[in-house]
């Protein structure tokens, strides 16, 4: 009995720590599921509410790529309406590298094979071999790349037919310059991404340019990206349209006149500046060489430069013009005066100043028709420091004057305080002093203008691409230099020049031309040297109601050195070219 009982509670004894173990056991799987579903709720609560934004991103870059749609670009205009820059259709290639890659080694060489025509028909297309193409894709961890952009739509129709998942046409505009390397410092061009480096396209961008947007492309279970309509997109606000004072008929005589004087005389490179006298409208501008903005490289960047905007030189005799306008305006000399020439040889202590044509005696009329360094030297010894450079601050001199094109060189004019009698000799004949061409165009043209100091401007009005008109430029007088009187008396200075001067070469028969000839040497290494000069013409016609003021500068010219039978010679010919279109014979008609 005893043993039974011993053995009965024994056996309770058991079942009830079994019943504990399994309690706890039951306790424990509970606590771990609660905290278990505790963790997903709270990570889930992190994810959907917390950090809702981070990573519906994530999720989005996995089935969407974002690409930004650029704007149309305005065009560019010259002043009779004809269409100098402007965007075409063009196809930019894209790919996803991830979607050409797989862990599995059978389909990575249906994925190879695929690839290779891929990369094949861009080399066929670009200058670059297929390996390069197929190394940027496979070594990218991006999901977007671009391969080759702004395309002509006929060239990637073999690309189109590659049903390939990685592979991304876009549509997007590129620049076209219809008239290629014509004015095309002055126009300018874009880099790849559609933004202005140069010229107009530059100075005008944000006008031109207008506003990106974006779109979102689609990927399908495929795996391929295509547009949708239910994913957001902004669309691009186009640039306005920018219209030029420059008359690109007359611009195709300078530039074509211009080269072939460059030819002519061997010269490195040279310039023209034609502005509307009355105005202030640039109606030419060229450089040479220039470059055709149509071609994707352009090796040489420094023929994007506008150069009688951005380069500086020392002016040479064309100065001996704003010295005799100070000296009138001041009376310090008078125009019948006769001045010593010292035969074509004057020297002041060390410093020796020498003429190309020997004059004795002469009058300021003589002395300025055959260039005498010596008397325009003595009669700037005869100015006041303070005098000088309030004139040349005048004159426009040593400021930014605002035409509407990058790189406009300021130039350098002396301290007043620094001006000792030599410098003064020589500022007297255009050393000393740094200028840019346009500066002495606008100079030269305040004489042409009874003393009134114009503005330049290149761009006329800008309108958007509907047709509103946004701005509208007009002439503005921004100084004065000199009286009424004094500007007569110099532009009689200026015809005889041309008349019977240096500047013979230069005359047309039937129209009274004004201008001024120079030969300055170039300044290197610390001298002046006697191998490199710039040789420039510089005036204005008719003489009697001037209508266009032109600067011709070439640099280092080789076969003929001098300003009057070089630079003068090619103004004749732009002048006499232009007098023979409907244009320059409704011109003379006016003038006359």
């Amino acid at each position: 009995m005893n043993n039974h009982t011993h053995i009965v509670e024994y056996n309770n004894t058991d079942k009830q720590q079994v019943l504990k173990i399994k309690f706890w056991k039951f306790r424990m799987i509970m606590i771990i599921i609660s905290l278990s579903l505790i963790i997903v709720l709270v990570k889930l609560f992190e994810i959907q509410i917390i950090n809702h934004k981070k990573y519906s991103e994530i999720a989005k870059k996995q089935h969407h790529t974002k690409v930004e749609i650029n704007p149309s670009r305005g065009i560019i205009y010259d002043k009779n309406g004809n269409i100098l820059s402007k965007d075409l259709l063009s196809i930019s290639i894209a790919c996803d590298p991830s979607l050409f890659k797989s862990n599995k080694p059978v389909d990575q060489e249906k994925i190879y094979k695929q690839l290779m025509e891929i990369c094949n028909e861009l080399a066929l297309i670009s200058n670059y071999p297929s390996d390069y193409y197929f190394q940027k894709i496979i070594n990218s961890n991006s999901q977007f790349i671009w391969l080759l952009r702004h395309q002509q739509p006929q060239k990637v129709e073999k690309l189109k037919k590659i049903k390939s998942r990685g592979l991304i046409l876009i549509e997007e505009q590129r620049r076209y310059y219809p008239y290629s390397e014509l004015a095309a410092q002055v126009i300018g061009c874009t880099n790849i991404d559609h933004i202005g480096i140069s010229g107009i396209e530059k100075s005008m961008d944000s006008i031109l340019r207008g506003n990106s947007g974006y779109m979102y492309l689609h990927r399908d279970g495929l795996g391929y990206l295509h547009p949708s309509a239910s994913l957001p997109v902004q669309e691009a606000q186009h640039g306005s349209n920018v219209y030029l004072t420059i008359d690109i008929n007359f611009q195709q005589i300078v530039e074509f006149e211009l080269k072939q004087g460059i030819e002519k005389y061997a010269a490195e490179s040279g310039l023209v500046i034609a502005m509307n006298s009355s105005t202030g409208e640039i109606i030419a501008i060229a450089s040479f060489p220039n470059f055709d903005p149509n071609e994707s490289k352009r090796q040489n960047l420094t023929n994007l430069r506008i150069k009688g905007i951005s380069d500086t030189y020392e002016p040479g005799s064309t100065f001996k013009l704003i010295t005799a306008a100070m000296a009138l305006e001041e009376k310090i000399i008078s125009y019948n005066e006769i001045f010593d020439a010292y035969n074509g040889l004057y020297q002041t202590n060390s410093f020796v100043i020498r003429d190309e044509h020997p004059l004795r005696d002469a009058d300021l009329a003589t002395a300025f028709k055959f260039s005498s360094n010596i008397v325009f030297a003595q009669i700037a010894a005869r100015l006041k420091n303070q005098t000088i450079i309030n004139y040349l601050k005048k004159f426009g001199f040593g400021s930014i004057i605002g035409i509407e094109l990058p790189g406009e060189a300021k130039g350098k004019i002396p301290d007043a305080d620094k001006l000792n009698y030599h410098d003064k000799l020589y500022l007297g004949f255009g050393y000393g002093l740094t200028i840019s061409p346009l500066q002495l165009l606008v100079a030269y043209n305040s004489i042409a203008n009874s003393g009134k100091l114009i503005k330049p401007y290149i761009v006329d009005k800008i309108a958007s691409q509907n047709g509103e008109l946004i701005f509208q430029n007009s002439t503005s007088i921004i100084g004065n230099t000199i009286s009424e009187s004094t500007a007569k008396a110099l532009i009689n200075l200026l015809v005889n020049v041309v008349e019977s001067g240096t500047g013979r070469n230069a005359k047309i028969k039937g129209l009274k031309i004004a201008g001024k000839t120079a030969t300055s040497q170039q300044y290197e290494s610390g001298n002046y040297s006697k191998e490199f000069y710039n040789a420039s013409f510089i005036g204005f016609f008719p003489a009697e109601a001037p209508k266009i003021t032109m600067i011709v500068l070439i640099e280092r010219p080789k076969s003929e050195i001098y300003g009057g039978a070089t630079s003068a010679h090619i103004f004749k010919k732009i002048v006499q070219k232009w007098m023979n279109t409907p244009e320059g014979l409704k011109f003379l008609a006016i003038s006359r």
